[in-house]
């Protein structure tokens, strides 16, 4: 697979995201890349015109995922936290 993840019509090809995640989280921590992959197949199935909010059932390199590829951030109340101590 070489796209991740849709930007409207066109695609994060692996390496830009990489990149992204380099620069937002710091390091490339497996946990964001493979949330990137989580979000992709979450956003598959969800219409281009729908609005949602994103749940991340751990605090650790999920949201920072969920962040980098969705319009939802926990300072815009899009992005809720709740630490179940699962990455889900």
């Amino acid at each position: 697979m070489n796209t991740i993840v849709p930007k409207g019509k066109n695609y994060f090809d692996i390496e830009e995201y990489i990149h992204r995640v380099q620069s937002f989280h710091g390091h490339v921590a497996p946990g964001v890349v493979i949330g990137g992959f989580m979000v992709h197949l979450a956003k598959t199935q969800i219409s281009d015109k729908v609005l949602f909010d994103a749940i991340s059932e751990t605090p650790a390199c999920l949201p920072d995922a969920i962040q980098l590829l969705t319009p939802c951030t926990v300072g815009n109340g899009w992005l809720k936290i709740i630490n179940f101590g699962r990455f889900a």
